[in-house]
């Protein structure tokens, strides 16, 4: 048995997280492994920013390249995974930087990252795109389940999946709101049945918490809020990886 503490951040812009205080935080907050999500990160500001994370983490990796997507993993581990950008053997129709995978040899292990898009309405097509793309994690993760897999690794999935799973996951029910809607629900439904475990609803079952606070008026309720949040960020793991600990 290893004991691994992974922390997923969606940054909102990595730059902008830097010159805020992003490595002080991550210092504060011991972890083997980051997830970090939403980098907004132009492919030229690249090495700046790898270079600025070695200073805490032995191998950084970023995929990156896109205005209002990109992801990366970081560990502190003694061995260099191997590393996969987007979603191998998978049908692609548009590939934004959204999900990187780091395979880990000496501990058994699949780390993906994963920024899954924001379901928004009002784009044209971002429904059909954000749907696309569920389905195509969907299939991903079931290549690469260790129950489907032809060389056992455990499988930790963790980042922005864009989707609070019922109700006690939001502090504002608004039918069928973004990140809230029956199609999401079920597709996010769908991975924990292919054999993922929610580390923290597992291990908090009644808790009300959430990753991400917005003004966004489509999860408010006119004249009665005017802030509303859900629990969109997520750590899954497959079967023998036994979460001790989870905390938002």
């Amino acid at each position: 048995p290893t004991e691994i503490t992974l922390l997923t951040l969606n940054v909102n812009g990595i730059r902008s997280a830097l010159e805020n205080g992003l490595l002080q935080f991550l210092q504060d907050n011991p972890h083997d492994i980051l997830v970090a999500t939403e980098l907004k990160l132009s492919e030229k500001s690249i090495p700046g920013i790898r270079q600025a994370l070695s200073q805490q983490y032995t191998t950084v990796e970023i995929h990156a390249g896109h205005n209002s997507s990109g992801v990366l993993i970081a560990s502190k581990l003694d061995e260099e995974p191997v590393f996969t950008t987007g979603m191998p053997h998978v049908d692609s129709t548009v590939e934004e930087p959204r999900v990187l995978t780091a395979s880990f040899h000496l501990t058994p292990m699949v780390i993906v990252a994963v920024y899954v898009p924001f379901n928004n309405p009002k784009t044209v097509n971002r429904d059909i795109y954000a749907a696309t793309f569920r389905q195509r994690l969907f299939e991903y993760l079931a290549q690469i389940h260790p129950r489907t897999s032809q060389r056992y690794r455990d499988v930790i999935v963790a980042g922005d999946f864009q989707v609070a799973l019922a109700d006690i996951d939001e502090s504002v029910q608004v039918l069928e709101s973004p990140g809230s809607t029956t199609a999401e629900r079920q597709d996010f439904h769908d991975i924990l049945v292919l054999g993922f475990s929610d580390t923290f609803r597992d291990l908090h079952p009644a808790t009300r918490e959430y990753t991400c606070e917005s003004t966004y008026p489509e999860w408010n309720i006119p004249g009665q809020t005017k802030r509303a949040s859900k629990r969109i960020d997520h750590i899954l793991v497959s079967p023998r990886v036994k979460p001790i600990e989870s905390r938002i």
